[in-house]
């Protein structure tokens, strides 16, 4: 584990939970359901605050929140801790996301988008982390144990809305967002929780994960490559396909240019071979790939927030001009690949403090 964790690249700043400080120690640590508790309330509750004293957002204006964590689900659900936190009105909605994993922000923002499509005059706000706590493994089997290494704190708040007054201040629209599923025994079980010979839980990362990922990631961009790219790039790749498959060419298979519709590239920061995967399918220059680099090196995989950071060291270091678009690209366990295409209505060049700090 501590040779995983001396190779994995990621910084000393990164978080651990406070009952989590050692990686040495974990074989013999015994965590509490209060520590998972209290881990989570004060990531989410912090985040939560922040996102609405930001936005100058009062608490009984939201209409639904949508909460993600993968590993965490206590009763009441972590979407009642923060509406009862935060006193929100009655007729507020509640939708709680598990087992999703680090796609599962992606996914709420398709649940929200769903929502807005049916309600008028609405403010979600959605929130996600995982819980490390909960999802510390104690045993000795390998594939089990590089979640120990690679996952740490972090979370996430955001509001989505479509009341026409908060266009003013809206930094992002939506434009599309694709999700893909497959369904095999093989993607199925690539990343799971399960228990070990002596029964303790943990979640297994196998050695297919990276094949699987690919597959998903492919099915993905063919259903989002017609909604982005250029005119000139659907006919080039058209007419590969038709040489290849009708005509049988012995050719390459054409990539085409995302770059040519797509600014900036904001790709899961799940480990250095995610991203590296990602870089060489979709043919990115290294700067594309740096600012998710740069989150894993930072902060580690943080799941579902880890997307958010890595966009935020982007507006931070460099800004996103308006009109820009952002390709957000996320896996999860089941087998999921989730993209979300964000388009700037405003130059955005928030110091975000995740990346302002000493540390930084």
């Amino acid at each position: 584990m501590e040779k995983v964790g001396a190779t994995s690249k990621i910084g000393p700043s990164s978080y651990f939970p406070e009952e989590i400080n050692n990686l040495k120690h974990i074989p013999k640590l015994r965590t509490t359901f209060a520590g998972a508790r209290l881990e989570t309330e004060t990531v989410l509750f912090s985040s939560v605050d922040k996102i609405l004293k930001q936005l100058s957002i009062p608490a009984d204006s939201i209409g639904a929140v949508i909460i993600n964590c993968s590993s965490f689900n206590p009763v009441p659900s972590l979407a009642a801790s923060v509406i009862n936190q935060f006193k929100m009105k009655p007729s507020v909605l509640g939708y709680n996301l598990s087992g999703m994993g680090c796609a599962a922000s992606v996914i709420a923002v398709d649940v929200a988008q769903e929502l807005l499509q049916n309600h008028r005059n609405m403010r979600i706000l959605v929130a996600g982390s995982e819980n490390i706590t909960s999802m510390l493994y104690t045993g000795k089997q390998r594939s089990m144990l590089i979640t120990n290494c690679l996952f740490r704190l972090g979370g996430v708040a955001f509001v989505l809305s479509n009341r026409q007054s908060d266009g003013r201040s809206a930094k992002y629209r939506l434009e599309h967002l694709v999700r893909t599923h497959l369904s095999s025994d093989e993607a199925y079980g690539a990343v799971i929780s399960h228990e070990d010979e002596d029964d303790k839980v943990g979640i297994k990362i196998g050695k297919e994960v990276m094949h699987v990922a690919a597959r998903a990631l492919t099915l993905n961009v063919v259903k989002l490559a017609p909604l982005i790219l250029h005119l000139s790039e659907k006919i080039l790749y058209g007419g590969n396909y038709v040489a290849r498959k009708v005509f049988k060419r012995n050719m390459a298979e054409y990539v085409p240019d995302f770059t040519a519709a797509v600014s900036h590239f904001v790709i899961h920061p799940g480990g250095k071979a995610v991203i590296d995967t990602v870089e060489k399918a979709l043919h990115l220059q290294p700067k594309h790939a740096h600012p998710n680099r740069a989150a894993f090196t930072r902060f580690g995989n943080t799941s579902s927030s880890s997307t958010w950071y890595a966009l935020a060291y982007i507006e931070t270091r460099t800004g996103v001009k308006r009109g820009e678009r952002v390709w957000q690209l996320a896996f999860g366990s089941g087998f999921k690949c989730a993209s979300a295409i964000w388009r700037a209505l405003k130059p955005n060049k928030d110091q975000h403090d995740a990346w302002t700090g000493p540390s930084c």
